[in-house]
């Protein structure tokens, strides 16, 4: 190493070794004296030049030399000396005002004597941004830190800022100082009408109690009595009027029995007083309180399914856990789904308050949650702000700015929104921020306007917040473009600006203004937008199009039905069997359309006749029908009426696991056509999990040479085409053939439709496919079988209908005879795993329909374990299924039961099982290797014991252990802890003897309680204590269980010494030699070696003149106080020293 570089390295350690030093004493400093906190300020600046010294001599070296290291190093000192410069300083600061507050003490102390009472620090008052707390803490900061003459204005300013959070930390000054950001701060926040609309909404909205809850109770009440001292303090006076109706809204707030109680304690003709109802609220929650500290673990009711209750040590506060929704990007959606409540609310209301115009356009009310107006604050402000910035980037592109007023001017001269000319007061108004999307390439519409409801008001809700989406009421993507496939001439269409064609209720539309000017300097102009764009805008949409279409049903049945089922958001993709049919379905859509105010454009075909008829202007592309458009993500070609791909992705030196799955994600492909490539690099990405790579992370380099492998093949999924149309001419027969597969790394399902023609020609085509990989938990390969023929059932199932063919015949095959077996049987016979897919794929299908078929000849083979694009490209097998098919198919063979022995550990052994509360020793000692937590293995065997007594009783035990559930628990783990260390005595006492002379537990009389429990004896039976603490339950000596419970108390009791832990357990135990347990805790505990005072040594002080002055005897008498002297210690049987006494008797002669 270059010796410079070697003296600098030592240069940076010293001054590290100075910062760590500077770094440990502000830590351990607590009062030190104003003087020394100044001087180590000091030398934070002296080090700070130092450091700036030293980096400034590693710029200068040569440039090869690597600073890596070094520019990290000086960073994090710089770091930390910033820290410690303003810990200095808050400690100084602390200093003035101590001497300011001892001045003032001295000053006003007539007495004359100083009180030495250390007082905890006061900590900085906080401010987040809410109207109703600004004046407080206005107060607050003056009185400590405005206040103080000690603190310099920069000082102040670093305060206040940290006293700042959330909304309010956001305001920032052009002086940037201390009076102009209070300023600022007084500007925005001193609004009485702000502080009231807040205090008055927060009544408004009070949060309902749904059940009887003393915290929630509480909670209520402190809110309202809140807000009625904030309005008091800005002279807004209570009257009878204002009393009745804070009694009403409270009302609607309570829970039915809370109601009820307050009802029965008024008179029959009596209005409530607020007074009085606030008083029964307090004395309500009080009872609730403490009714609901112990609620009784038995019920004495006939019926215990209906009282079952529960004890817990722990505040009574249920917690209700709401569970992620699943990742369904490659499973199969359920077609029984059940609407949820907001989507019925969403139903209901969309019937109730749609309507039509007279030319059959349609307006829609926005569903919204309930009180949901009172929810939205104050947001011009933030619409205005980004308007400007809007207005910034305007001005810096000319073409931009062109191109965003035609768009808005569009919108205006379409009738899609309006301006408001007066506007009016409304606090309740929404302002929508808007900012455009800008793509050049596009030569129809390189700019789009979106208009952002999600922005945030003053309260932290937005218009969306508060909207309702009301689900999807479409079909998925994956029925849409399989149904797309059935029809000859097919065609696809787009509804031009379908949002924007229906209307909003003019009452609801203060909920979406904008603004905007025309140059940047011109005033701002208020507009309303008649049409929509929010969270709820593709549930009214669709829900308006299937209201059109059976509304229009009579007149145009078949235009109808597409509507209704051939529509993906705005995207029509349907067709006919004939050309006929398709020109009059298409001159249908047109019309029937038209009634509604929607407009039909963008045309595409696979047969020029149907757009002989269209202008060309509608059509989805310029020049010829060569063009490849994009049908729902799908990129078709129309003209060889064919399906492909377009991928683009490029191989780099260097790549990140998210890198990796942003590129899986390009390649789109709903029907599963290249269903190998995708499997592939899925297998991929799961390799990256087992290797725990984070998100991160780059790739190793033999992993990115796998991946990119992978890439340079990956453009061959580009010469893929295949025929949209799956179905055959003059077709007499069609049939369904599935196919199933697994490996170790995934598994998956494919299915072919086969065709018969009137010419005995016979032809298969891909239809589908799904994948999956393989779970990170290794299992047995028939049991991936089982998961993909689940699999294959669940597509097959989910495909039929969707189809919508006279299908002659279904047949499923799979490889794995183990799986046909299990089909075979019945669900019962078989284990859980087993058990429950043979059920499902049972429901969903019958067994005739499953065949065996040959490893070789099997498709879906390819798809578990993945191939490349160029493989795949080739490959006869997967895009015509095996060649048998295409041969007449005969009836399946005889396939005899498989002895195997994977077969066989799937099978339910016939055997009655007893089940019983027992335990030994084995299961003592894996219990206990569980956990190191006492509390933790009690709830462990409580839930053993109640899955035992669930097993043997009708009666099911669930929710919350109760308190006589732990209570059993602990017995039973007590009992058998003594019954393996105390077997004789435990013996000797059932049979009534007394415990053999030699024992341990002689001394201590035990006997066995009621529960067969080994306790201490004595003579305290009269005396006034628990029982539990007269006679202790006997714990054996060095036990594990001993060990859990000394920690348990010792945490419990926040650490107590080996002397006051001891005393705590033996209030309930008696551990056999407990005080050497009780130190062993004390002395292992890591928490009480951190925090162990280090005890000082005493110095010894002078010998007195008369013990170092030779004199005579007896001249000095008196006693000299020493010791203690240890005579003995541990395991040593003698002393080491020996006892002797002397006499000293002096006689005077008188």
């Amino acid at each position: 190493m270059n010796p410079e570089i070697t003296a600098l390295n030592r240069l940076r350690g010293a001054l590290r070794q100075s910062v760590t030093k500077l770094e440990n004493y502000i830590k351990q400093c607590a009062s030190e004296d104003k003087v020394v906190l100044e001087t180590k300020l000091t030398k934070v600046d002296t080090i700070r030049k130092k450091l700036f010294d030293l980096q400034k001599r590693y710029y200068e070296l040569p440039p090869e030399a690597d600073l890596t290291e070094t520019d990290e190093a000086i960073e994090q000192m710089e770091t930390s000396l910033e820290e410690m410069e303003v810990s200095l300083k808050y400690l100084i600061s602390k200093h003035n005002i101590d001497d300011k507050s001892t001045k003032l003490n001295i000053k006003e102390n007539k007495t004359g004597k100083l009180l030495s009472v250390k007082l905890p620090d006061i900590p900085l008052p906080q401010f987040s941004g809410k109207y109703e707390e600004f004046g407080n803490f206005k107060s607050q900061f003056i009185s400590l830190i405005e206040d103080n003459d000690g603190l310099s204005n920069t000082q102040k300013l670093y305060y206040l800022k940290s006293s700042l959070t959330g909304e309010a930390k956001l305001i920032q000054t052009t002086d940037d100082t201390y009076k102009s950001l209070r300023k600022a701060l007084e500007d925005r926040y001193e609004n009485k009408r702000a502080v009231v609309d807040s205090q008055i909404l927060s009544l408004i909205n009070l949060e309902k109690l749904n059940y009887e809850s003393a915290e929630d109770l509480r909670k209520l009440l402190d809110t309202v009595k809140k807000n009625l001292r904030t309005l008091k303090t800005f002279e807004y006076e209570r009257n009878n009027l204002s009393d009745v109706l804070i009694i009403n809204l409270i009302l609607q707030k309570l829970d039915k029995e809370t109601r009820k109680q307050f009802e029965i304690t008024l008179k029959s003709k009596e209005v409530p007083d607020l007074d009085n109802f606030l008083t029964f609220l307090e004395n309500r929650s009080l009872v609730l309180e403490y009714v609901n500290k112990n609620v009784p673990s038995k019920s004495f009711s006939e019926d215990q399914s209906y009282h079952k209750g529960f004890s817990s040590n722990d505040k009574q506060k249920p917690k209700y856990h709401q569970y992620a929704k699943p990742n369904k990007s490659f499973v199969v959606d359920s077609f029984d789904s059940t609407k949820s409540e907001e989507e019925k609310f969403c139903e209901e209301h969309f019937l109730k308050t749609h309507t039509r115009t007279k030319s059959g356009r349609y307006i829609v009310s926005l569903p919204m949650k309930e009180n949901a107006d009172s929810m939205l604050g104050f947001s011009r402000e933030n619409a205005v702000k980004r308007l400007n910035g809007i207005w910034n980037k305007l001005n810096k592109n000319n073409t931009l700015a062109t191109l965003y007023k035609a768009f808005l001017q569009e919108y205006l001269d379409l009738g899609h929104m309006q301006q408001i000319i007066d506007e009016d007061d409304n606090t309740k108004s929404y302002y929508i921020p808007h900012h455009c999307i800008y793509k050049p390439e596009k030569t129809t519409t390189p700019l789009r306007v979106v208009f952002d409801a999600s922005a945030k008001t003053s309260t932290g809700q937005s218009l969306n917040s508060i909207l309702l989406n009301g689900g999807s009421i479409q079909d998925d993507l994956f029925s849409l473009v399989t149904r797309f496939r059935t029809h000859k001439y097919a065609f696809s269409a787009d509804i031009q600006k379908m949002y924007r064609q229906i209307l909003v209720e003019p009452s609801q539309r203060y909920l979406q203004r904008i603004v905007w000017k025309e140059t940047n300097n011109s005033p701002i102009k208020i507009y309303e937008l008649n049409t929509y764009g929010t969270v709820s805008a593709p549930f009214l949409a669709m829900r308006v199009l299937k209201a059109f279409a059976d509304a229009e049903h009579q007149d145009f049945p078949e235009a109808a039905k597409i509507i209704s089922r051939d529509m993906y958001m705005d995207d029509i993709l349907s067709g006919a069997t004939s050309l006929t049919s398709a020109k009059r379905l298409q001159a249908d859509l047109s019309k029937l359309l038209r009634r509604g105010g929607f407009e039909l454009h963008k045309w595409v075909s696979n047969h020029p006749a149907l757009l002989n008829d269209i202008s060309t202007s509608e059509y989805s592309f310029e020049d010829t029908q060569s063009n490849t458009v994009k049908a729902l993500g799908m990129l078709w070609k129309p003209q060889p009426d064919q399906l492909t791909f377009k991928v683009s992705v490029k191989k780099k030196d260097s790549l990140t696991k998210r890198e990796v799955l942003s590129q899986i994600a390009r390649l789109y492909d709903p029907l599963g056509i290249i269903g190998p490539v995708i499997a592939k690099a899925k297998i991929f990405m799961q390799s990256l999990w087992l290797q725990k790579l984070d998100w991160h992370d780059n790739l190793p380099t033999k992993v990115l040479q796998v991946w990119n492998d992978f890439l340079v093949k990956l453009p061959g999924v580009n010469e893929i085409n295949v025929p949209r149309y799956i179905l055959s001419e003059d077709v007499t027969k069609i049939e369904l053939h599935g196919f199933s597969d697994a490996s170790e790394r995934a598994y998956g399902a494919v299915i072919y439709i086969r065709c018969v023609t009137h010419s005995g020609l016979i032809q298969t085509k891909l239809v589908c496919s799904k994948s999956r990989v393989s779970p990170l938990k290794p299992i047995t390969v028939p049991r991936l079988e089982l998961s993909a023929a689940l699999l294959l059932a669940r597509l097959t199932h989910k495909i039929v209908p969707v189809l919508d063919l006279p299908l002659d015949k279904i047949c499923l095959w799979t490889d794995s005879t183990i799986v046909l077996a299990w089909l075979n049987m019945q669900p019962h016979m078989l284990k859980t795993f087993v058990s429950n897919r043979v059920a499902k794929i049972q429901s969903l299908c019958s067994n005739s329909q499953w065949r065996h078929v040959s490893s070789k000849c099997n498709p879906a083979d390819v798809l578990s374990r993945g191939a490349d694009a160029k493989d795949l490209r080739d490959n006869d097998l997967w895009w015509q299924g095996p060649e048998f098919l295409l041969r007449d198919i005969t009836d399946p063979e005889e396939y005899p039961c498989p002895k195997d022995k994977t077969f066989e550990q799937e099978l339910k052994r016939n055997v009655t099982v007893s089940c019983a509360v027992t335990t030994d020793s084995d299961f003592l000692d894996k219990l206990l290797n569980l956990t190191n937590n006492y509390s933790k293995l009690i709830r462990i065997l409580s839930f053993c014991c109640r899955f035992i007594k669930n097993c043997l009783h009708k009666n099911v035990e669930t929710g919350f252990l109760t308190a006589a559930e732990l209570d059993n628990a602990e017995q039973l783990l007590i009992k058998q802890v003594q019954s393996t260390t105390f077997p004789k005595e435990i013996t000797a006492l059932q049979d009534g003897k007394n415990v053999p002379v030699s024992s341990k537990l002689k001394s201590l009389d035990p006997f066995l309680d009621n529960n067969s429990i080994l306790r201490v004896g004595g003579r305290l039976k009269n005396a006034n204590l628990d029982y539990d603490a007269k006679h202790q339950i006997i714990l054996p000596n060095g036990h594990k269980i001993t060990k859990l419970i000394f920690e348990f108390y010792h945490k419990k009791y926040l650490h107590l010494g080996a002397q006051g832990l001891l005393h705590q357990v033996r209030l309930r135990y008696w551990p056999l030699n407990g005080k050497s347990t009780a130190r062993m805790i004390v002395h292992n505990c890591v928490i009480c070696y951190k925090n162990k005072p280090v005890i000082a040594d005493q110095i010894m002080g002078n010998l007195p003149k008369e013990r170092v002055t030779p004199i005579s005897a007896f001249t000095n008498c008196g006693i000299d106080f020493c010791g203690p002297f240890l005579i003995k210690f541990k395991n040593q049987r003698k002393g080491i020293y020996s006892k002797n006494l002397c006499s000293y008797i002096h006689l005077s002669i008188n």
